[in-house]
């Protein structure tokens, strides 16, 4: 198989769904394209704590759509992820975060390892 059919079998044969376990419960997630995952970013200012805190709940946001029907049941008002910090603590939030990075991390792993083998 050629390069360009390798690159192109991939193309819809990645897992987008996983699952963060955080404490006792485990959260069904789906990885967003990673250009949104970009954007986001780029719309938050990551140099301050705050800014950091708020893109971190942002992508929860996007990849858990529990939070998203949380909405309906607490009382929120203002930007739709910031529900993700009223019903997670910090460092639960920093945690969850870091877990959906790996996902892209351990994918970019598994292409990089795809392309060292003959």
């Amino acid at each position: 198989m050629n390069t360009l059919e390798k690159l192109l079998s991939r193309l819809g044969n990645e897992n987008t769904n996983f699952e963060v376990k955080l404490n006792d419960n485990v959260y069904q997630c789906h990885k967003i394209p990673f250009g949104q995952l970009l954007n986001i970013d780029e719309n938050h200012d990551t140099d301050t704590e705050l800014g950091a805190f708020e893109r971190n709940q942002e992508v929860i946001y996007e990849c858990c759509p529990l939070f998203e029907h949380a909405l309906g049941a607490v009382d929120h008002h203002g930007d739709p992820f910031k529900i993700v910090g009223k019903l997670l603590q910090p460092m639960e939030v920093y945690a969850f975060y870091g877990e959906i990075l790996n996902q892209y991390v351990n994918q970019q792993t598994k292409d990089v390892d795809t392309v060292k083998k003959p």
